[in-house]
């Protein structure tokens, strides 16, 4: 195994002060600051079950309105390469599998 030299060691050590700043950036500043609003305001933050009573009540607005809840209506996958596989590609809350 090759020896680090002191100048490969400082040569690569502003590369990897770089990396470590950027870490802190986009990563560990967004959530420390998430924390301290969410400390401050005595507020909660969004929690997965939140986001999925947010999902059913988007889900039960389709249905209302005839629409899949799997495509949104549309009749075609997230991608849009296929039908979607729930209502046949039709779009309509009739055709789904799943009633």
């Amino acid at each position: 195994m090759e020896r680090l030299t002191i100048k490969a060691v400082v040569l690569s050590l502003p590369l990897l002060l770089t990396s470590c700043s950027l870490f802190v950036e986009e990563v560990a500043s967004p959530i420390v600051a998430s924390d301290i609003y969410h400390s401050v305001n005595n507020t909660k933050p969004v929690t997965k079950s939140a986001d999925s009573k947010q999902k059913k009540k988007e889900q039960e607005k389709l249905i209302q309105a005839g629409k899949c809840p799997v495509c949104g209506g549309v009749g075609k996958s997230a991608d849009g390469l296929y039908d979607c596989e729930a209502c046949n590609g039709t779009g309509k809350y009739n055709d789904t599998e799943n009633k």
